[in-house]
């Protein structure tokens, strides 16, 4: 099928773009995708493996999107949506700012999706001394 080919070839494209400048060095990030491509599509292989080739990635992160993508382009379907998978707390020039970026641009957005699952508790007391 000429359009799942397609697909497949754009989820390696966004692969190699994302990793590119973050492997570690003497990674070759076309060899790392054609690997990350012929494991099984679970997120936890995924995050190891980009774990062990880089510091600077939310390996979660980029697992749970290459394996969304990935579930997409099986079925023939092209994301043209751009992501990056910078750890939170890692300066990579040229890279977004993460959470706070996306924040910044449309704070509801975030409020809808990140929902509040914290709950009040009442304060530990504190045992006298003995």
């Amino acid at each position: 099928m000429p359009g799942q080919v397609n697909a497949q070839e754009k989820l390696r494209e966004w692969a190699v773009a994302e990793l590119r400048q973050d492997l570690n060095k003497g990674i070759s990030v076309d060899d790392f995708v054609s690997g990350l491509l012929s494991f099984p599509s679970e997120t936890d292989i995924v995050t190891e493996a980009v774990h062990t080739v880089s510091q600077t990635i939310d390996s979660r992160h980029f697992a749970e999107e290459f394996i969304r993508r990935r579930k997409l382009a099986d079925k023939g379907i092209v994301d043209n949506t751009h992501t990056h998978s910078v750890a939170p707390n890692a300066t990579v020039e040229g890279k977004s700012g993460g959470w706070s970026e996306v924040a910044k641009k449309n704070p509801a957005s975030v409020a809808k999706e990140e929902p509040n699952n914290f709950k009040v508790v009442a304060a530990k007391k504190k045992s006298g001394k003995r």
